[in-house]
């Protein structure tokens, strides 16, 4: 995407300054890092608008979450935690044997 984005900045004829500035990258020599500030935001809008919306030809749709996410579950797919078991973090837990004392 990054590539892409930039390649659409050079091909629409941005100056190679610009295109640094809006993708965030620091100047390409001391003068453009040291001594110059990044171009205002404002001043970055017409060459931000001549990059053509890729998207422009895809409707709408509403987000449909996945149920586990919507219900706010942690996913099916992980693990739980270690230590929930009250051995706490570098712990180890002790194993039952028949017929031990338990030492809780």
């Amino acid at each position: 995407m990054r590539k892409s984005f930039g390649n659409s900045l050079k091909q629409k004829g941005i100056h190679s300054e610009i295109r640094s500035d809006i993708m965030g990258h620091s100047g390409a020599t001391p003068t453009e890092e040291i001594y110059c500030d990044a171009i205002a935001l404002a001043d970055m809008l017409p060459s931000i608008m001549k990059i053509p919306i890729v998207t422009a030809h895809l409707q709408p749709h509403p987000i449909r979450l996945l149920p586990w996410v919507q219900d706010k579950l942690p996913p099916p797919f992980s693990r739980k935690r270690r230590g929930t078991d009250g051995a706490g973090p570098g712990r180890r837990r002790m194993r039952k044997t028949k017929g031990a004392p338990d030492r809780s």
